[in-house]
Parts: structure tokens; sequence; C-alpha cells
């Protein structure tokens, strides 16, 4: 973790303005390792109860455009994208968890 961390703040600040440089590795950071390892620890604690928890992937993908857009211009598709891939990687951890979970049961 250490080594990604020190990998991206030295090509943001290689390729980004001074200023802006630690503003941008944050949200490389965020985007790259943090986003989607939420993502994914939701799903697979979502594969435990989906009726009860199938909208969580949508609701973490939609306050991640909201807040994106609130800081950068609204209608960015780069945004767009990313929230995408955080739908699906959830919804995959959940339906591979549920999958894992049932075929428990049936050894059982």
């Amino acid at each position: 973790s250490s080594r990604l961390d020190v990998c991206i703040s030295s090509i943001s600040q290689q390729i980004l303005p001074q200023k802006e440089g630690i503003i941008k590795c944050l949200l490389l950071y965020l985007n790259f390792v943090v986003n989607p390892i939420t993502s994914i620890i939701m799903g697979v604690m979502s594969g435990k109860n989906i009726r009860a928890s199938w909208f969580q992937h949508m609701l973490l993908a939609l306050l991640f455009l909201i807040g994106t857009w609130i800081f950068f211009d609204i209608g960015e598709t780069a945004f767009i994208k990313y929230a995408t891939v955080y739908v699906v990687l959830g919804y995959v951890a959940m339906l591979l968890t549920a999958l894992i979970s049932k075929n428990k049961l049936k050894e059982a």
C-alpha cells in the first residue's frame, strides 16, 4: 500500500502542477484503491442477504457521482465510467458471495 502511495504521488507530481498535485493524488487514490475496495466489501456483505441490500451498489455509485459532480464539472463522463465499474464490482462480489453461500448450504 505504501509503495502504491509513493508511486501515485510521484506520478502526479511529475505530471500535474504542485498546487493541484496533492488533490489529484488523493482523487487517484480514491478512484483506484478505496472506492473499488469499498464496492467489493459492500458486495460481499450484501451477498449474504440480497433481498434487503441489492440497492446498496447503486446508492454507492449515485453518492459517488453526486460528490464528484459537486466538486468537478457536472456531467463529466469519466466519473460515470468509474461509477459503472463500482456497480459492476459490487454486483459481481454480491453474486459470487451468494453462490458460494448457496453451495455451502447444499453441501451441509
